[in-house]
């Protein structure tokens, strides 16, 4: 028959010559809960988890393995255990419910800000074709002209090949020849573009990032 593990505490603890003091001292455990420990008076724990932390802490001091907790099956009452999940159930439910509030939350907000960065990209790109498509394809004056009015940086694709990036300074300008050009701006309100003699431009203000599409084909897109 399996002794009381309160009589073991007791018997390695005296073997040792370690007094209640000293172990309440070195564990920080109440020398009250030691005694009622050593006495087998588990009933003035208030829970499995209170009796079991301080049971297994002793233990620990005294060098005595915790799987002999295995053999005493009344540490793990069945009745407490069920009680405990019965108290768990609905912390669990708060918080499904907080974590599927949380995600439609996130989901919205990741949607508005798609929105929002797809309106801005919608209101910074500026379709030039209506200006610039030439009323006879058959023409072949594919060239125009950047002009600087301010100090401007610009990207340009030609045909979806990227050909220059650079600063236009004030005054400066380049030209470029291309069925299609695809032109992004640093400082919309410093460029102007020439072709045939006409200008067109600025194309925002100063400090504005535009998108230009340019189609010399005489088809739109």
């Amino acid at each position: 028959m399996t002794r009381p593990i309160h009589e073991i505490l007791k018997e390695v603890r005296s073997k040792a010559g370690i007094d209640l003091e000293t172990v309440s001292k070195d564990t920080f455990i109440p020398i009250k809960f030691l005694r009622e420990m050593e006495n087998g008076q588990w009933q003035a724990f208030s829970s499995t988890a209170h009796r079991i932390g301080f049971l297994k802490k002793y233990l620990a001091y005294l060098k005595i393995p915790s799987d002999i907790l295995l053999e005493y099956p009344e540490f793990y009452p069945v009745a407490e255990s069920v009680e405990n999940v019965k108290n768990e159930k609905p912390a669990e439910s708060s918080l499904i419910w907080i974590l599927i509030v949380s995600s439609v939350f996130l989901c919205l907000l990741l949607f508005l800000l798609l929105f929002n960065k797809d309106a801005r990209l919608k209101e910074n790109f500026v379709s030039v074709d209506s200006g610039y498509v030439l009323p006879d394809p058959v023409k072949e004056n594919r060239d125009i002209k950047l002009k600087a009015i301010d100090d401007v940086w610009i990207r340009v694709a030609v045909d979806d090949k990227k050909i220059v990036e650079k600063i236009l300074k004030a005054g400066e300008s380049i030209s470029i020849s291309g069925n299609e050009i695809f032109i992004r701006i640093g400082n919309a309100g410093g460029l102007l573009i020439e072709r045939n003699g006409e200008t067109t431009g600025p194309f925002g203000k100063l400090g504005q990032v535009k998108e230009l599409r340019i189609n010399n084909t005489g088809k739109k897109r």
